[in-house]
């Protein structure tokens, strides 16, 4: 809430923000220090990424003591498939339907991080002031992967006898909307206090839990 920031400025209070890898538009290995890239306002999805990017400008503008983390693609047990998120809503579908629908053709990059390795990471900033006023990047490097070999990997990993089928983006999302082809991170940054642990087949394994 944007209402906070004078009195988080007044008492210089320490701020841990959870912004947003949706800053860095379609580009892969982000660094944190790269130039950013954000589409057209005609396309909705963007405004996400813009709220996030404004609220990064309003903690520098207004001095609070900050850290600023761009997350991507955080997942885990209990994260609900409802709003699209990816991974959850692939594995719920191939558990429940015997179906895994891809939208465009399959070639979009992602890479997942557990939550728990976020958890992790937010203790050592929590506790210690040695990345003040910086942004780090948050996600798994090792666990880049793109849509299409993710559902073949669900599918694999949970000994599931589906069908996985593409269906063209805009025939699910408005000609409003817009996906992001190539998302992954860099973290060498992040890898100076915590290298991220769990991999993707055991982040699959762990959300599953929930459908059985």
């Amino acid at each position: 809430n944007h209402d906070l920031l004078p009195l988080l400025a007044k008492y210089k209070t320490k701020t841990i923000f959870a912004s947003s890898s949706e800053v860095y538009g379609n580009q892969e290995n982000c660094r944190e220090d790269q130039g950013l890239q954000i589409g057209s306002p005609d396309i909705l999805r963007w405004g996400y990424a813009c709220n996030k990017l404004m609220t990064e400008f309003l903690l520098k503008s207004y001095q609070i003591p900050h850290i600023i983390l761009r997350l991507f693609n955080v997942t885990g047990p209990e994260q609900s498939p409802k709003y699209g998120m990816v991974m959850p809503k692939m594995i719920r579908d191939a558990k429940k339907t015997g179906k895994i629908t891809i939208y465009g053709d399959g070639s979009q990059t992602r890479s997942f991080c557990h939550i728990s390795d976020l958890i992790n990471s937010l203790r050592y900033l929590i506790e210690r002031d040695s990345f003040l006023n910086q942004t780090i990047n948050i996600g798994n490097d090792k666990n880049r992967v793109t849509i299409e070999e993710l559902a073949h990997l669900i599918k694999d990993t949970l000994a599931l006898n589906i069908k996985i089928e593409k269906i063209a983006f805009n025939d699910e999302y408005s000609s409003h909307s817009k996906d992001i082809l190539k998302r992954s991170p860099n973290i060498e940054k992040l890898k100076q206090f915590y290298r991220p642990k769990i991999a993707l087949r055991t982040i699959i394994e762990d959300i599953a839990k929930k459908y059985e």
